[in-house]
């Protein structure tokens, strides 16, 4: 479907917006229309992929830099991030042969667009 690489969006909006809500509403959506998909989350606090005491964990305390992992049907790379190489381009060389990559955060990240979910309080 694709011929120059993957559409960019991000869903951007303050914490509890509902930012991971819409993206899992719209997954199924883009999926029965054919469509290959990617997600991208921002993690500012950090996250845990590389879990104390397994053999990933110990390969990166070792010294190891770059670690990459596969199963069956899965794979990941464990790496630091390169600041100098801008999110469009990592995830358009990450994800060459999808359709669209939905990212949610990044709303400061420059030539992406961005879907923004805005929260309204009723004044009662």
């Amino acid at each position: 479907m694709n011929k120059h690489g993957p559409c960019i969006l991000s869903i951007i909006g303050v914490s509890d917006s509902g930012k991971t809500t819409l993206i899992l509403k719209i997954l199924p959506e883009l999926r029965k229309k054919g469509m290959k998909v990617a997600v991208a989350k921002h993690c500012p606090r950090g996250f845990d992929l590389d879990v104390k005491g397994k053999d990933s964990w110990r390969f990166s305390h070792a010294g190891g830099e770059g670690i990459y992992l596969s199963s069956g049907k899965d794979e990941a790379v464990i790496r630091p991030k390169n600041e100098s190489v801008r999110l469009k381009e990592k995830l358009k060389t990450l994800f060459p042969d999808f359709d669209i990559v939905l990212l949610e955060g990044y709303s400061d990240e420059q030539g992406i667009n961005k879907i923004q979910i805005i929260l309204l309080l009723d004044k009662l």
